[in-house]
């Protein structure tokens, strides 16, 4: 059978192209294809837009966050949500770390319902920088609080490290009560040990006098109504599906942060080879993919569904 997966859109800046062509491929598809990912806006399927800290950077911090601000109170409005990352090219003073710490401080946001996407790369050969980004990531998924909804694992070729990264990335939802088996109580109602009790405790100076109890009942009801349930991370792995002119593109200018081996780069074969077992790493740990290359005929939905062709279990 082949794994459901979400795909990414390149309409070329050609809206009507998107209109008439690629959507209603993917709409025919939509039993295999769970999700779109754009770099823009859109008002169909289930949309996760993409948004590059430093292709929006404006002179300063405070300019370039009013701006992400600005964007995704649209974007609410169109019931999306939104993948943060900081973009290539030279740093900037604002990247997508920092923005999720100035997003847990402001007024704008504390009102904005708007769930966040994050990415991680579990590739870099430097193990020195892989403890970073393993750092990174765990400062996102704190500073981004319940907003944080998925994570998108970075295209490689590297099955060890996708395995290794996918070990700490569970761990640490599972650490931060992020994963599906806290939500699972959560959905149950179900307070965490100690959630509560001390002020209440407190005030009465030890046990909470039986009066206090139904006002303390009913506070811990209505904040259960009003709060939103929090929702597990899902996690998305990138899948890039192999072609001459692709791996020729990636040998010449490859895209920064991917990490492809000189096996993948070898040959079409070879790449596919590599990417199924990618898949099946995947499909072994719950990962949805996100097609990264372009769909656009019936050609290239048999040539991905070929490729996420894991074994039935």
């Amino acid at each position: 059978m082949a794994l459901l997966w979400r795909q990414e859109l390149f309409a070329g800046g050609k809206p009507q192209h998107l209109k008439e062509c690629l959507v209603p491929l993917l709409l025919a598809h939509r039993t295999e294809v769970a999700g779109v990912n754009l770099p823009n806006k859109a008002t169909d399927l289930d949309i996760c837009v993409h948004y590059s800290v430093n292709a929006n950077y404006n002179h300063t911090p405070e300019a370039s966050f009013t701006i992400l601000t600005n964007f995704c109170l649209e974007l609410a409005e169109l019931r999306c949500s939104l993948l943060l990352v900081s973009g290539g090219g030279p740093r900037k003073r604002l990247n997508s770390l920092a923005a999720l710490e100035r997003i847990e401080s402001s007024p704008a946001w504390s009102r904005l319902q708007l769930p966040l996407a994050v990415a991680y790369n579990p590739y870099f050969p430097d193990a020195a920088r892989r403890q970073e980004e393993e750092g990174r990531l765990r400062a996102k998924l704190v500073n981004g609080g319940g907003r944080i909804q998925a994570v998108y694992l970075q295209a490689g070729s590297d099955v060890p490290r996708l395995q290794q990264g996918l070990k700490v990335l569970q761990d640490l939802l599972e650490e931060l009560g992020m994963s599906g088996g806290q939500q699972e109580g959560q959905q149950d109602g179900q307070q965490q040990p100690g959630a509560g009790d001390a002020p209440a405790q407190q005030r009465s100076g030890g046990q909470p006098s039986p009066a206090a109890r139904p006002a303390k009942r009913q506070r811990q009801q209505s904040q259960q109504q009003q709060a939103p349930q929090r929702q597990p991370v899902r996690v998305y792995g990138s899948v890039l599906v192999p072609s001459k002119k692709q791996l020729a593109a990636m040998k010449f200018r490859p895209w920064g942060g991917v990490f492809l081996s000189d096996e993948y780069l070898s040959s079409v074969e070879a790449a596919d080879a590599i990417t199924r077992r990618l898949v099946g790493v995947y499909a072994d740990q719950g990962v949805l993919p996100l097609v990264e290359t372009a769909v656009e005929g019936e050609a290239d939905v048999t040539r991905v569904r070929q490729l996420l062709q894991v074994a039935s279990t």
